[in-house]
């Protein structure tokens, strides 16, 4: 029997104990409903489709902002192949007026021989001593 009466006296101040934090729970909820009513002056409805027209703006946004960095890099690629070829040209330029000496009349003609023919000379001997070390 006193076994029995120990275990209601658990029971009880158990259940008082939850009906305590029960009690504050709700006195909680009570008060972030008077604070959320407080700061939310439109119907939830309303705030919700602001904040769709709020996201669906920033998208447009962003995908404007995206549109116009692709076309930045579309502009400066095009920069970069025009810089390239003009590179290019000037490189060919500088070959046409190296080569333009040894065209000209002013070389005879074993001078000519010998300045077209030594680089390829120095190339295979070079080859050469690549090979056999």
């Amino acid at each position: 029997m006193a076994a029995s009466v120990e275990e209601c006296e658990k029971l009880e101040a158990d259940i008082r104990k939850r009906d305590a934090e029960l009690r504050q729970l709700r006195a909680q909820e009570v008060s972030l409903l008077i604070v959320y009513n407080a700061h939310a002056s439109q119907p939830p409805l309303r705030q919700n489709e602001e904040e769709y027209a709020r996201l669906t703006s920033d998208r447009t946004k962003f995908i404007a902002f995206l549109e116009l960095h692709r076309q930045r890099v579309a502009k400066i690629k095009q920069q970069i192949q025009l810089t390239l070829a003009a590179k290019e040209e000037n490189r060919r330029c500088w070959y046409r007026e190296d080569s333009n000496p040894l065209e000209s009349e002013t070389l005879r003609q074993p001078e000519r021989n010998w300045s077209t023919q030594r680089p390829l000379s120095l190339h295979r001997i070079c080859h050469q001593m690549k090979s056999t070390a």
